[in-house]
């Protein structure tokens, strides 16, 4: 995988913490996405969160990749159901 894009991991969130990092690297571009809120955090009672990515419909799951494409944007890429979001 490049560092172009990210898998979303299962890592489990009690509500304040995770036991591992939710995503399996944290490249400068994801950083800056999460700090801009191109991507957040949703809650919906599971042990671990799903990714909401703008432009995108629906959320990101474990197992699902998010693509830097340059110029401060991103995607969402179901890859188990295939294609982009």
């Amino acid at each position: 995988m490049s560092t172009r894009t990210v898998k979303i991991t299962a890592a489990d969130w009690n509500g304040h913490t995770f036991d591992g990092s939710p995503f399996d690297a944290m490249p400068a571009w994801l950083v800056g996405a999460l700090i801009r809120g191109l991507i957040a955090p949703v809650s919906d009672g599971r042990d671990y969160l799903l990714w909401a990515v703008a432009g995108s419909v629906g959320c990101g799951e474990p197992g699902d990749i998010i693509e830097n494409l340059g110029g401060g944007e991103v995607r969402l890429v179901r890859k188990d159901r295939g294609g982009a979001a």
